[in-house]
């Protein structure tokens, strides 16, 4: 079953269906911008 997971995550397919519907953008996983600390009552 481990194998199967696997072999999906990195081809996308499973049993000839695809199982991510869309495509991998690439690149980082967050969006960069402006961060601010909170300051000493929690608020940014």
């Amino acid at each position: 079953m481990i194998d199967d997971t696997t072999y999906a995550w990195r081809t996308g397919v499973f049993e000839a269906t695809r199982v991510f519907h869309a495509e991998d953008p690439g690149g980082p996983t967050f969006i960069g911008g402006n961060l601010r600390k909170p300051d000493s009552h929690g608020r940014q």
